[in-house]
């Protein structure tokens, strides 16, 4: 018991000690300087003295400093070191106690500041780490799980062909539509786990571009056109209203495409009939900006600062997947080295999504080099 006691006692002792100490020191040194300053200014060594014992030790000590130090040169030389004491002798003395104290206490409040935020700081590293480490075994899991399905459902599309092929002229129609359900759900499964495989890869950053000198103008265009069918079944109106201007950028076209593809995606499954998808572009001397607005839902305030999270969907939305493709269009832009933005006025208000890449003048080179 008293070994455990020993660490505190003797905490105490040096953080008061240091203040005796401390308040010796600045006594001394006034008291070396009265032949150049007389007997003015009695307590101006003592205030130094006073912030270093509460700095060190807190408000205690630094209380100890004021009142000693008070006591030394009230008592020991009277009235400021000769002389009757004055009504502005005690005035002085009270106004040096209560700015020991003051001193003191800011001191204190100051500690106990430093040691919240030293706390706050800490468990936010902790939660910090703990997000991390649950981000891992989420990514983990996810390219575990959809490693593990992409096996079976590749077995599913030559049995399906097999059954149909050992069912032959035999088969019905209703043989024929069960065999087309397993066609397409099966197909659906497997873009599912396709896609889940892609965001795997993205946020643990194992894709690895194929980067050369293209015009990301014309990739936009060709996007636009694979999404076009489908636009036109839901009767909706996508207008392409880009420059002629090249946007020449150092990339693969492939994932930009990619990003293109996922982004006009996500505005025709959002849109209802008979809405429109409007796609603009403007190319500037160190970036082209791709605007994809559309007339549909709309996202809320809230979404916004989420809506690229994985498996993040905005609102109550159920139509459009799992919230997988704007997160893989996010890193393949930032691989780009660019950037991408969702803008809404609200619900029902329609969205816009920005799409910034860097013009690179040594990919322009190389593109006019080679036409």
């Amino acid at each position: 018991m008293l070994r455990n006691n020993n660490p505190r006692r003797h905490g105490f002792v040096t953080r008061y000690g240091v203040a005796v100490l401390a308040t010796a020191v600045g006594l001394l040194v006034r008291l070396l300087m009265t032949p150049e300053w007389g007997i003015t200014l009695p307590f101006i060594t003592l205030y130094p003295a006073i912030a270093f014992s509460a700095w060190f030790g807190g408000f205690g000590p630094g209380v100890l400093a004021t009142g000693l130090g008070a006591f030394v040169v009230e008592y020991f030389w009277p009235a400021h070191f000769g002389g009757t004491s004055t009504a502005g002798d005690v005035l002085a003395l009270a106004l040096f106690g209560g700015v020991g104290v003051f001193v003191s206490s800011i001191t204190r409040a100051l500690q106990q500041a430093r040691v919240r935020a030293e706390r706050d700081s800490q468990e936010l590293r902790w939660a910090r780490e703990e997000a991390d480490r649950a981000n891992h075994a989420k990514d983990e899991f996810l390219a575990v799980v959809a490693h593990e399905l992409k096996q079976p459902l590749s077995a599913m599309f030559p049995a399906v062909a097999l059954v149909r092929r050992h069912i032959g002229s035999e088969s019905n129609g209703q043989a024929e539509r069960i065999l087309g359900l397993l066609d397409r759900q099966i197909a659906h499964l497997q873009r599912i786990v396709n896609d889940l495989l892609e965001a795997s890869r993205v946020v643990r950053g194992q894709v690895t571009l194929q980067t050369r000198a293209v015009d990301a103008m014309q990739v936009m265009r060709d996007a636009v056109e694979v999404v076009r069918p489908r636009a036109d079944e839901k009767g909706q109106r996508v207008v392409l209203d880009l420059p002629d201007t090249p946007a020449v950028v150092s990339g693969d076209p492939v994932r930009l495409q990619q990003v293109f593809l996922n982004v006009l995606s996500n505005a025709t499954v959002y849109t209802p009939a008979e809405g429109d998808v409007h796609v603009s572009a403007d190319v500037g001397e160190r970036e082209v900006v791709f605007r994809v607005r559309d007339s549909g839902e709309g996202i809320a305030a809230d979404d916004l600062a989420r809506i690229f999270d994985l498996f993040a969907r905005a609102g109550g939305r159920r139509e459009g997947g799992f919230g997988i493709g704007l997160a893989v269009a996010r890193g393949l832009v930032e691989l780009h080295g660019g950037t991408i933005q969702a803008f809404s006025e609200g619900p029902g208000r329609g969205s816009e999504f920005r799409i910034t890449l860097p013009v690179r003048e040594r990919a322009a080179n190389a593109l006019r080099q080679s036409a």
